[in-house]
């Protein structure tokens, strides 16, 4: 076995039958094999392992050998041969007006189209002391125990995780945060009684929960009396985070496998309290409607006046999306060149009626009129004006004289 080239030691485990397939199994680098809490060592760098095994003896008596490589990866860290979604446009689209986009086509020959993302952004900025229940939060799983109490010390109420199971608790913001190079995180927190094995984190994620990185990090002491007997305050950036779709949780971790141990005692002096709770300089993404498209292209008509978000992600075998590429902040502006859309024409006996719709402002029409193209176009100065939506939608009607002739609406 080999490592990026460089041999690797090897230990072949003692051959036993019946248990799964005859297999030749073999450790590495002198891992223990005896516990399932072995980590096998990555530095986060794509590692390439070669393996090879001979003296193979195939029915003939024909001794033959293999090679194979494997290639050990962060599946949440992009490849060298990864092309951004990057989205191309105004950033000031026109109200009420389609706006062209386009996004960078992926080299993936199995992507069949591309899913477009629109959110509109809404201030973020959070203040939570947990007097107001879980309004902001979500715990899960579902604590078996009075999630919001007394702090230990002081007064006012705090977030209490602690593990009256064998596993992780959790408590995420419901916001989903799109930060800026100011954007920030403080809260004041107290781990009480914990075991080496309980650990509190504050971690974020930018692909919607699968991958989460860690912003904060506190291992229990495990001395048998409390980490901390009063509340510490910390204060953390987003700033690695600017123009992603970012989660933000706080967790109170468990291993996730082998044997550990734990307090699964629920008093406020055991395991992580958390209260003032600050998230700042952030807006936060809300209302996202996917839309699909067959071509890198994207037409986005916003119907208001309002900052929006806007992001693409390729998609594979007609199911199966990608990562969102980059962000694309956009703020809606109202058109100054007035757009006039003119329906199809409907004849009623001897009249015709022309429903259309403006966008960008405007509120003097004329309706114009000829037998030609080419021809001269005057105002027809009998129709009929109605408006059918105050600001967006109206109609003329006019009267049907059994010659072809050809409309238009002008503004002013």
């Amino acid at each position: 076995m080999q490592s990026n080239g460089v041999s690797v030691a090897v230990a072949i485990q003692p051959y036993q039958i019946n248990i799964g397939e005859d297999t030749v199994v073999w450790v590495p680098m002198g891992l223990d094999a005896t516990t399932n809490t072995t980590l096998f060592p990555f530095n986060g760098t794509d590692t390439l392992y070669t393996v090879t095994v001979t003296n193979i003896v195939i029915p003939g008596g024909t001794k033959v050998g293999f090679t194979y490589n494997v290639t050990l990866f962060d599946p949440s860290v992009p490849g060298t041969d990864y092309v951004a979604t990057v989205i191309s446009g105004t950033n000031k689209p026109y109200l009420n007006t389609g706006n062209a986009y386009t996004c960078v086509p992926s080299a993936n020959p199995n992507v069949t189209g591309y899913q477009w993302l629109v959110s509109q952004l809404a201030p973020g900025n959070l203040v939570d002391n947990a007097t107001n229940g879980l309004a902001n939060f979500t715990a899960s799983p579902t604590p078996l125990y009075p999630i919001i109490t007394n702090p230990p010390v002081g007064t006012g109420k705090c977030f209490h995780l602690c593990h009256t199971n064998p596993t992780s608790q959790f408590l995420q913001l419901n916001e989903v945060l799109f930060p800026a190079t100011n954007t920030t995180v403080s809260f004041n927190s107290l781990l009480g009684y914990a075991t080496t094995n309980e650990t509190a984190y504050v971690q974020a994620s930018t692909d919607g929960g699968t991958d989460w990185q860690n912003l904060f990090t506190e291992v229990g002491c495990g001395s048998g009396s409390q980490c901390e007997t009063v509340f510490t305050a910390h204060s953390l950036s987003l700033s690695n985070y600017v123009g992603q779709q970012t989660l933000l949780r706080f967790n109170y971790a468990l291993p996730t496998s082998g044997s550990f141990s734990y307090y699964n005692q629920i008093g406020n002096i055991f395991g992580w309290c958390i209260t003032n709770i600050v998230v700042t300089n952030v807006q936060q993404i809300a209302g996202m409607v996917t839309n699909n498209t067959t071509t890198t292209n994207f037409t986005f008509t916003p119907t208001q006046l309002a900052n929006y978000a806007l992001a693409a992600a390729p998609v594979l075998f007609s199911q199966f999306p990608l990562n969102w590429g980059p962000v694309a902040q956009v703020t809606v502006v109202t058109n100054p060149n007035p757009v006039i859309v003119l329906g199809q024409p409907v004849l009623t006996n001897n009249l015709v009626q022309l429903n259309f719709t403006i966008s960008g402002a405007a509120s003097t029409f004329h309706l114009l009129q000829s037998t030609n193209l080419t021809a001269k176009w005057a105002t027809n100065a009998t129709a009929m004006f109605t408006t059918n939506v105050p600001g967006s939608s109206y109609r003329y009607t006019a009267t049907n004289n059994g010659t072809i002739n050809f409309f238009r609406v002008q503004t002013p």
